[in-house]
This record gives structure tokens, sequence and C-alpha cells, in this order.
């Protein structure tokens, strides 16, 4: 066999036979009497894989959920050997790079199991086995998600050596659903026919695909304030830039996003095989498929590259954006030194009625309320770096700040309205998470552009697999990426609307008592 046979059996899995026996079993295309096979596989009627493609992918699946089942291990070895006291406890506690690591290596290990076990078992299991890679790679990036709303929130700084603290109900009703859809693939195509299983299949892949995408764009809204614009409560204005950080973080983040949206944009190309079967030619199927192939092992590959040091997670620009920063630790001593102990500044404004009637003087109301009394148990405060002098209850002023912020860019820093001087603010850890900012119109339009989005992918795999003539088609299939677009871009505005009200419902405005103002 000479060399361009090599590279044809190799490549498209060509067999030698005269004639097309069983219609190439849908595998192929019969070209003057002979099967030119899809490249996974090979044979007289395209009846067996093609060994040197299963081989070769499922090796490097295999070898990288190896390393991610190792980065797992020593990492528990690690905290077993730091732990002084309860040493098996905190060697397993559960944490983000662990976490991280073992969906890395489940997922890699059923796509390597599925390349590996083709031909030994039955058709929808290899499918199912197939499908089973996408949950663990939406339970992964989802939770990368919510791990940097957190420290956008509220600037958690604890590394890779804690879970999620606030959105782990969310994180685990969302994996509920993702694993509840796998379950019942793996059931409901035990009980079906054959042209059941490839619709369940196809429709399968298209809601992986748009949970994908909604992921994604959740994944590029916290990345870029984490990464391009540096924002957030981890953020001081004191600190700077470590550029070969920032530069490595961003390479980072653009190509896992960029890995995302090419297997979600092919699975939906998946999920449209049957229409894209008979109307494409198997070498245009055979690069699709390889390029399938090398985005599912780059978007994997990326988890083991990006946690790397398993044995100090919290040095990782993907577990602590921390690192981004360049700050000594004196100079961050010095600041909290300031902000706690100047005089004159408080972060607390409750306080007696009798220091509140002796520190307001007749005439002295805040200005948005105009009220002279204690209001929520807070007295009237004069906010630091304010130059006109009015004083203001600090939950009104926080108010107005979270009504301003739902209708501004977020882009400039809160400051008075009159003299236009920044507030003097601090954003604390206790408080300030995500649903602070959603109210029932944002709920009720997140679930609703949810739902559309999922109705839009369905009705455009449905619309692929209908007898339309072509033109009604693309038209259709135009109308629903518009849409799709339109859903996006709205999903993204309000959940910019939301981080930004909720940031402006966890701060807290330093500032002065009248009566110390007074003295100055």
């Amino acid at each position: 066999m000479n060399l361009s046979s090599n590279l044809s059996w190799f490549l498209l899995g060509r067999s030698n036979a005269s004639v097309c026996p069983e219609d190439c079993l849908k595998r192929g295309s019969c070209s003057h009497g002979t099967c030119l096979c899809e490249v996974q596989y090979s044979g007289a009627s395209c009846q067996h894989v093609n060994l040197p493609y299963v081989i070769s992918f499922g090796f490097v699946f295999h070898v990288i959920s190896a390393v991610s089942f190792l980065q797992l291990i020593l990492s528990i070895i690690s905290d077993y050997q730091q732990s002084t006291k309860c040493r098996v406890k905190t060697a397993f506690r559960m944490t983000t790079s662990k976490c991280l690591y073992l969906f890395t290596g489940l997922a890699t290990l059923s796509k390597g199991l599925y390349f590996s076990l083709m031909e030994h078992i039955p058709n929808q299991w290899s499918l199912n086995l197939e499908s089973t890679y996408y949950p663990f790679v939406l339970a992964s990036v989802a939770l990368i998600v919510c791990f940097w709303a957190e420290i956008y929130m509220k600037g958690i700084q604890t590394g890779g050596s804690s879970f999620l603290l606030h959105s782990h109900v969310a994180y685990s009703s969302f994996c509920g659903v993702i694993y509840t859809l796998l379950g019942a693939k793996w059931i409901v195509t035990e009980f079906v026919d054959d042209a059941a299983k490839d619709h369940i299949h196809q429709t399968i892949e298209c809601v992986w695909a748009g949970l994908m995408l909604i992921v994604f764009v959740f994944f590029l809204i916290f990345g870029v304030e984490l990464f391009f614009k540096v924002r957030g409560a981890f953020a001081t204005d004191t600190a700077h830039l470590n550029n070969h950080q920032v530069q490595c973080s961003r390479f980072g983040l653009v190509s896992q996003a960029l890995f995302q949206l090419g297997v979600a944009a092919l699975l939906i190309i998946d999920g449209s095989d049957s229409y894209l079967r008979d109307r494409s030619s198997v070498l245009a199927r055979t690069v699709y498929d390889i390029v399938f192939r090398i985005m599912e092992l780059a978007i994997a590959l990326w988890f083991p590259c990006a946690l790397w040091n398993w044995k100090r997670p919290e040095k990782l620009w993907l577990i602590n954006p921390r690192q981004l920063l360049q700050q000594s630790e004196e100079g961050e001593s010095d600041e909290h030194s300031f902000l706690v102990n100047s005089p004159g500044l408080t972060t607390s404004y409750a306080s007696t009625e009798t220091s509140v009637q002796a520190s307001v003087s007749i005439g002295d109301e805040c200005w948005i309320c105009l009220d002279k009394d204690l209001l929520k148990g807070e007295s009237l405060m004069i906010p630091a770096n304010c130059k006109c002098h009015n004083p203001v209850h600090h939950c009104c002023l926080k108010k107005w700040i979270l009504e301003k912020h739902a209708s501004s860019s977020g882009s400039e820093k809160p400051c008075c309205a009159i003299c236009h001087e920044p507030y003097v603010i601090s954003v604390p850890t206790s408080s300030g998470w995500l649903l602070t900012g959603l109210t029932t119109r944002h709920w009720l339009t997140i679930c609703g552009l949810v739902a559309a989005l999922c109705g839009l992918f369905v009705s455009g795999q449905q619309t692929v697999d209908t007898n339309w003539p072509n033109v009604v088609k693309v038209f259709v299939l135009g109308l629903v990426i518009i849409s799709s677009l339109l859903c996006i871009r709205i999903l993204v505005q309000n959940v910019m609307n939301a981080l930004r009200r909720a940031r402006a419902a966890a701060m807290m405005i330093r500032g002065r008592l009248p009566s110390e103002e007074a003295t100055l």
C-alpha cells in the first residue's frame, strides 16, 4: 500500500470494495462502487471503526484524564501534609480546584471510553457515553463562573482552599438539571426505536449547546470585569497591575471563551447532522469531525494547564485574581490601618437616641428624606471628602446610589451630587451577593430569556429536520439566529444591571457624625 493509500485510509477510512454494500451503512458515500467512509469508520461497508482515529483521540483523552486525576491526588496529599490537625478531613475537603480536577478527569475519561469502546458496545450506549462529556464540562465552567462572581461581588481571598459560599444552591440546582437530563437520556434511549434515539440525541446536543452559550455569556461577563477591567471587591485603587499575570490571564480567558463558543457552534451543527449529511461531502464531514474533536480536546486540556499549581492553588490567576495586583503587604496593612483607625471615620452609624439629639442641631436634616430623626437605627452622617457638608442617612444615601446605578453605565465612581467629590467606600465580605441586585422584574426577564433561548434552539433544530424548501429554512434559521443574539444581548444587560445594583447595595459609605464635623 503506497503513501497516498495510507493517507486516504487514515483520513477517510477508504475501502477497496468493488461495490457499495448496504449503502455504506449511512457512514459515508459511494463513489464509483467504493465506499468513502467518514473519518471514524472503515471497511468495505464502513462497518468497522477507523483504528488510527479512535486510538489517537482516545489515547489523548485518557492522558488528560490521568493528568487531572493525578493533580487531584497530589492536591489531596499536599493538603494532608500542610494541615496540623484533622488532617484527613482537611485533605478531602471540597475546594474549587479539587472539583475542577475531578470534573475534568471524569469528562475526559468518558470521552476516552467513548473512543475505546465505540466498536464493542451498542450504538445508543456509545452516543450516551459521548454526551456524558458535556455535563461535566458545563459543571466545570459554571463552577468557575460562580467562584468568579463571589470574588467580584464579595472580594473572597481564600484562593483554592474554599468552595462556593453563597452560590452553592444555584450551582447545585444547575448541576441537578444537567445531570437529570443526562440520566433521562440514558434511560429513555433504552425503550425507544432507533429513529427516536437519533432524534433524542440531536435534541439533547442542542440543549447542551444552548446551556454552553448561556454559561459562555456569564463566563465572559465576569472574566472581562475581573481580568480586563480589573474591577471588583478584591481590587483597590492603590494597587498596581502585574503585567505578566494580566496578559496570561487574558490569554487564558479568551482562549477558553473561544473553545466554548466553537464547541457550542459545532454542537448545533451536529444536532442538524441528518440535514447536513445528505448535503455535504465526506471530506467536509471529515474536516468537521476532526475540528470538533480538537476543540473538545482544547476545552478539556485548558483546565489542567490553567490549574498547574496543585500545591499552591491560591497562586493561580484562575483561582485568585488578586495575583493580578502588585501590592506590598506593608502598603496593604497601611491602607487597612488608615481605613479602620482614622479619627472620625466610621462604618456603623447606629447610635443611641441621646447621642443623635446631641449631634443633630436645629435645621440639620437628611437632604434625601428631609428627616432629622433616626432612620432604621442610623443617625445622620456627613460623607467623607464631601465639601458641601450636607448631612444624610447612610441608608438613604445607599438607596440613592443604588437607584442611580440602576440606570447608569456603572463605570463612574459614586460621588456627591452637589460637589461631585467621590465617596470613600468599602465593600464588606459579609454582604452584596448578586441576588441582592435582582429585582422581580430581573428574575422574570432572565427566566423568560433563558426559556426563549432554549425554545429558539429547539425550533432551529426542528426547522432543519423539516421538508420545507431551502429558502424558507434559511429565512427561518436567520430569524432564529437574530432572535437568539437579541435575547443574549438583553440577558447580558440584565445581568450587568444586577451586578451594579448588588455592588451598590453591598457598599458602606464612610463619613463623620455632624457633631464631629463641627469640631474640625
